[in-house]
C-alpha cells in the first residue's frame, strides 16, 4: 500500500512499543499536572518525548521528506 501524501515518513521507524510508552508517558504526565503544580521535570520529559518524535518525521512547506539530509538540502 503507498504512502498517503498526508502520512508522515518515519525515519528510522519507531515501533509500537515505543510510542505506546510515550502515550503512557504523556498520560502519566498529564495526571500528575492535574493533581500537582506543573514541574520543570515534567516539562523537560515532555519536551524530550517531542524532540525524539521530531527527529524521526520530518516535513517541509507541506511535502514530507525521507530523512534529516534531504531536509538540509531543501532548505540550502
Amino acid at each position: 500500500m503507498p504512502h498517503s501524501p498526508y502520512s508522515p515518513v518515519v525515519y528510522p521507524p519507531i515501533d509500537d512499543r515505543t510510542l505506546e510508552e510515550y502515550g503512557e508517558t504523556i498520560t502519566r504526565l498529564k495526571v500528575r499536572q492535574d493533581e500537582v503544580e506543573w514541574d520543570d521535570v515534567a516539562t523537560d520529559e515532555i519536551l524530550q518525548i517531542a524532540k525524539t518524535l521530531h527527529d524521526h518525521v520530518y516535513f517541509l512547506d507541506g511535502k514530507i521528506a525521507q530523512n534529516k539530509e534531504s531536509t538540509q538540502q531543501q532548505l540550502i
